[in-house]
């Protein structure tokens, strides 16, 4: 048996176990992640309101600054789901924080377990750290299969340069960098 055959059943066999599990966390994130109507928020290089996305007036001192709102977009989430997600609004800062594994976040194995967890209904991040600003997603509940999930990563909700309220992590953060995406997540 080839290694690669052995990881595609044990990631087949964990994702349909979730898949067979609690909805109910997960359904609550999903329908939270499209009322946001991402691609109408957060856009990208200007001034926005950080818990609604909402532009704010031309020349406005008040709201987040003018870069891509990533990470200003999983702290409005996690402020709503009850997860604390640090101080900084930076997409950098934010994965040096996760990687201390502060106060219930933990570390996942890769892109099939942040699906599965995502799943089964426990609120999940991919990120990515880059120069200047990284990048950093929310990964939403999915039926995809366990091919697919390490083919094109986790089911993915992601304000940047483009705002998807439900894509794959090969697009938001681009299929050669799959590999560099780390994935943490936390209990609701």
């Amino acid at each position: 048996m080839s290694k690669n055959y052995l990881i595609a059943t044990a990631a087949a066999v964990l994702l349909g176990a979730v898949q067979a599990s609690s909805a109910g966390d997960a359904s609550r994130v999903n329908r939270l992640l499209d009322s946001l109507d991402v691609e109408h928020h957060w856009p990208a290089y200007v001034r926005v309101d950080a818990d609604s996305g909402d532009p704010m007036p031309r020349g406005s001192a008040l709201g987040v600054g003018r870069h891509p709102h990533c990470a200003t977009f999983v702290h409005a989430v996690a402020r709503r789901v009850g997860v604390d997600m640090g101080l900084t609004q930076d997409a950098n800062d934010v994965i040096h924080w996760l990687r201390g594994q502060p106060g219930g976040w933990r570390r996942l194995a890769g892109p099939v377990e942040a699906q599965a967890v995502a799943n089964r209904g426990e609120f999940v991040v991919g990120a990515r750290e880059t120069p200047p600003w990284g990048h950093i997603a929310i990964v939403r509940a999915s039926s995809r299969s366990a091919a697919d999930v390490l083919a094109n990563g986790p089911e993915i909700t992601q304000v940047g340069n483009h705002n998807y309220t439900d894509t794959t992590a090969s697009v938001g953060f681009g299929r050669a960098n799959l590999g560099a995406v780390e994935y943490y997540a936390h209990a609701l």
